[in-house]
């Protein structure tokens, strides 16, 4: 239509609409209502949730005369939606607002009013989670909301003034994995899962938040985990061992107690039930379940995946042949010979700050080691909330969970206590066999479970690796590292060894602690034929010269002779390249002993009585070391203490067994260990023994560095002089041992 055109239909529409207005003469004419005339308020523009104020609002209407009357009662309500507005209700929307102002017989009339708020941050928050957040499939369970509370958060601004309005708001919706999720509903797929808050902001816009629940699959008792796949050889080769002593007065070459009348009750169990620190060893023998629980911290959810799950199975439970090395159970089953076999399950993860009312503001990387404990002791009520039997998991019935590993989400970072892999424990927890308690733990990164911690990406381990779990797992039954906590090079087992770098079997020292095997007990002259240490009983101690065990007050009731392993003797076997002793760790480039031979170690596991001494300076422990160690075995309180380790220049040693500075090998006199490794070539063992390519000394074979004394190895004794060949404890030892074929 051309502007011409327009203009005439506008002209010929005004004509119509005006000759409509003409009045005509009609025999009835209606009254028409009159307008009101409103002078709007003073105020007009207000911040979000300020008071309405009608001061200064005049509504008026004209009468037939011409003046105007002030028309009182009157309402006034929003024109968009009907509601009622009165003086002091508050002004809780942005933008403008036409307020319609009525009363019946009047025209209505409008006015205007203006918030001029806007929102700068709006955001939803779980502040209480349901209160039923676990869920077992199958067991008629459905989804409650009950107990959850959503508030919703405004930070409102007003001519730069800022005002923060938080709403407990009831007007939400839930999805889980994108799918509206209401009371009633059954839950069909196991895992944590997030389900997702959805309500409206104050402005309109969509917020979310969320809160976990955890659905568990109802297979919540220690499972068995069979393996075919584990290829255990034993060599029919053997190596005899002639063992002399000038002192002893006793004939013959059988003056020796064979394993199988030997008594090893008093090992690592018995120190586990009195020890000072209460710390309750994970038990080494039998079937023992093992509770993994991931434990994902807010802002580390990426590791809560069925991927890092599978990753967790594989490593603790997981087919011999479906890692590089082993498995934590497989590698344990052969290292006792069978006589240890891990069961255990993998909890549904674990989230400590929906948990712990404690830590719900507590940022990971805030996480302090007391914050920890309460942590994982919060573990316990959230496992029993998901159903489980925790005594199912407490194998020896002492009220306490035999042994629990917490995997945790995070970057390990090695400058801290919290953020790399150990073992601990919780000892202000009263044991309850009904209801057992936390106590022994093991705490380590995913991380550590594929070797990314090291950045070295590309070794035989990145898939799946236990090393670190099998030997902090040995920890947690009790054994100590043999690596050194101060100098670098300094290294009484040579590396060799999976409690000192990570590599190859436990030692013979270590096994028999643990129960898995027994000794022979030499008491003088003495000829011994020993199969290889894959073999079990194919050990051979030697103790100091004035221990016969022979002697009636070493017998039990049941005609067996008891072995004290926390004494202080000589430890022998012949060891061959097989099985866990093939393979190294190829991440610190750690290899096994090469070769086959007799290995002999020099133990020192004399146990102290501690106790508590105040005086004005403060607490303090000391250390009572009795003359003979068998007298801590008649203990019945928990005082026992560890005091000799392979850390050099240890405290613990020197304050209670004193230095002794000036002798033979006054470099090394002050150096007290638990284990010490012997070799044949004579040498003093070092940290980077098991990383040098070429070394071939540590053996002792019918051909090369056949024999041993105290006397030709005197550089490994700290405590020697050229008139005494003696023990740490300055008992003689006096045995020669000559290897042959």
């Amino acid at each position: 239509m051309t502007r011409l055109k327009r203009f005439a239909a506008f002209l010929s529409l005004s004509l119509l609409t005006l000759s409509s207005c003409v009045n005509t003469p009609s025999e009835t004419t209606e009254k028409a209502d009159p307008a009101l005339i409103v002078t709007a308020p003073e105020k007009y523009q207000y911040a979000y949730d300020d008071p309405f104020d009608s001061t200064g609002l005049l509504v008026q209407a004209k009468e037939e005369d011409g003046s105007l009357v002030e028309v009182p009662d009157y309402t006034l309500s929003y024109k968009d939606s009907g509601d009622v507005l009165k003086d002091g209700d508050k002004l809780s929307f942005f933008g403008d607002k036409e307020i319609l102002v009525s009363k019946e017989g009047y025209l209505s009339t409008s006015f205007t009013v203006s918030v001029v708020s806007t929102i700068q941050y709006s955001a939803l928050e779980v502040l209480t989670s349901p209160t039923k957040t676990a869920y077992i499939l199958g067991k008629d369970d459905v989804f409650r909301s009950d107990g959850l509370t959503v508030q919703r958060t405004s930070r409102i601004v007003t001519d730069n003034r800022r005002k923060t309005r938080r709403d407990i708001i009831d007007t939400f919706t839930l999805s889980l994995d994108g799918k509206e999720l209401k009371d009633g509903d059954t839950l069909t797929e196991s895992g944590s899962k997030e389900v997702t808050v959805t309500a409206k902001g104050l402005d309109g816009k969509e917020l979310t938040t969320s809160f976990r629940i955890i659905v568990s699959d109802g297979n919540l008792a220690p499972a068995s985990y069979p393996d075919d796949t584990i290829q255990f050889t034993q060599s029919d080769e053997t190596r005899t061992l002639s063992i002399t002593n000038p002192s002893s007065t006793k004939t013959g070459t059988s003056n020796y107690v064979k394993p199988e009348d030997v008594d090893l009750s008093n090992g690592i169990s018995f120190y586990s039930n009195h020890n000072f620190e209460e710390w309750h060893y994970t038990p080494s023998t039998g079937k023992v379940p093992l509770l993994v629980v991931p434990v994902i911290f807010k802002g580390h959810e990426s590791y809560d995946t069925d991927e890092y799950r599978d990753l967790l199975s594989t490593c603790f439970f997981g087919k011999s042949s479906s890692l590089h090395f082993e498995s934590l159970r497989s590698y344990y089953y052969q290292a006792s010979y069978g006589a240890l076999e891990f069961t255990g399950s993998i909890a549904p993860s674990y989230y400590p700050q929906d948990e712990v009312a404690d830590l719900a503001d507590v940022a990971a990387d805030d996480f302090t080691l007391s914050q920890q404990e309460e942590a994982l002791n919060g573990a316990i009520p959230y496992l029993e909330k998901l159903g489980y039997n925790l005594s199912d998991y407490d194998s020896n019935k002492d009220g306490y969970i035999d042994g629990v590993w917490f995997v945790y989400a995070h970057s390990t970072d090695s400058r801290t206590q919290m953020w790399w892999g150990y073992t601990s424990v919780i000892n202000t927890n009263t044991p309850d066999v009904q209801n057992p308690v936390l106590n022994n733990f093991g705490w380590v990164s995913f991380d550590f479970l594929n070797d990314t911690y090291s950045g070295m990406r590309n070794t035989a381990n990145k898939s799946a690796d236990a090393h670190v779990i099998i030997h902090e797992t040995g920890h947690m039954m009790g054994l100590m590292d043999y690596y050194s906590y101060g100098s670098s090079n300094y290294g009484p087992t040579g590396g060799y060894d999976m409690m000192d770098h990570n590599i190859g079997d436990h030692n013979p020292y270590s096994k028999m602690l643990l129960g898995w095997t027994k000794p022979y007990l030499v008491y003088g002259n003495s000829t011994i034929t020993l199969k290889s240490s894959q073999w079990q009983d194919q050990v051979v101690v030697i103790p100091s010269d004035s221990r016969d065990y022979s002697q009636s007050k070493y017998k039990t009731e049941e005609g067996k002779v008891r072995f004290n392993p926390f004494d202080e003797y000589l430890v022998l076997e012949f060891y061959t390249q097989q099985n866990l002793n093939v393979q190294g760790y190829d991440i610190y480039s750690a290899n096994p002993i090469q070769g086959n031979g007799v290995r002999i170690y020099h133990v020192d596991a004399r146990l102290g009585e501690a106790s508590i001494v105040s005086s004005r300076y403060g607490e303090s422990l000391r250390i009572t070391v009795p003359s003979d160690p068998d007298d801590v075995l008649s203990t019945t309180t928990s005082n026992l203490y560890r005091f000799i380790s392979n850390t050099e220049s240890g405290e613990r040693a020197e304050t209670s067994l004193g230095s002794y500075v000036g002798l033979a090998n006054s470099t090394r006199a002050d150096k007290f260990d638990e284990i010490r490794l012997l070799r044949g070539d004579k040498a003093v063992s070092d940290a980077s023994d098991a990383t040098s390519s070429s070394d071939s000394g540590v053996l002792f074979t019918p051909t090369r560095w056949s024999t041993f004394s105290l006397s030709s190895h005197y550089n490994s004794f700290p405590v020697y002089s050229s008139s005494l060949a003696s023990f740490d404890s300055g008992e003689a030892c006096s045995y020669k041992v000559t290897v042959q074929a």
